[in-house]
């Protein structure tokens, strides 16, 4: 397709049963429609799906943004919630890809943070596995935090 070909078309649907709907057709011919639905949200849909979607309402699903395959990675809703990758999905900060190559990381991590982080607030760790010592800790990779049977927390060296 050429420069040329590039294109925008607006269609008001006045009259009819279907949703207004613009298309913006770029010079791949891959054109994303913006669609406004009959309860008042705008929909964006690629050939894959929809993508993106904006509701006009006080309550629930604000927000959503989708994968080609409709699963939302990220939502934003009414109360202030944003769920990120909610759908067995996986978080990363910092970082362009999965670092499986750092000690502990693994390509199952649903989080992952690269840099420095800070917390102002209580930090809960649940779920910290209890070992007497380093060495019965060994099923551990290096830097993973265990808890003694007092409680001490440690970190797997």
């Amino acid at each position: 397709m050429a420069n040329s070909d590039k294109n925008i078309v607006i269609t008001t649907a006045n009259d009819t049963t279907s949703d207004p709907t613009i298309v913006f057709t770029g010079t791949d011919n891959n054109p994303m429609t913006l669609r406004t639905q009959g309860d008042g949200s705008l929909v964006f849909e690629g050939a894959a799906g929809q993508v993106f979607s904006i509701v006009d309402s006080f309550s629930g699903t604000l927000f959503e943004a989708s994968d080609i395959s409709g699963i939302p990675g990220i939502d934003f809703d009414d109360t202030g919630l944003v769920r990120l990758a909610p759908f067995n999905g996986k978080v990363i900060i910092g970082a362009t890809a999965v670092d499986t190559t750092t000690a502990g990381g693994t390509a199952t991590d649903v989080l992952q943070v690269t840099g420095n982080t800070f917390t102002n607030g209580t930090l809960v760790l649940a779920g910290i596995p209890t070992y007497s010592d380093n060495s019965a800790a060994s099923s551990l990779p290096d830097g993973a935090v265990y808890k003694t049977s007092t409680g001490e927390l440690r970190i797997k060296v």
